[in-house]
């Protein structure tokens, strides 16, 4: 039940912080892969934090306003 209302009263942030570090993550990733000539590139790494920066937009939503 704890869990319930925690969910209810921080399901936002928690999803917010979840995006951000995996467009941290992922863009870490994507730099180490385009700097080492061993590591091949990550082609769909600039879409998915493309879409995780419009999720995270769209989440913070009621906090702006």
């Amino acid at each position: 039940m704890k869990v319930i209302k925690w969910l209810d009263e921080h399901f936002e942030e928690f999803i917010l912080v979840i995006f951000l570090i995996l467009i941290s993550c992922v863009t870490l990733a994507q730099i180490v892969a385009r700097n080492t000539p061993i590591i091949p590139t990550i082609p769909w790494a600039e879409e998915l934090c493309r879409f995780l920066w419009i999720g995270t937009v769209f989440l913070s939503l009621p906090y702006t306003i």
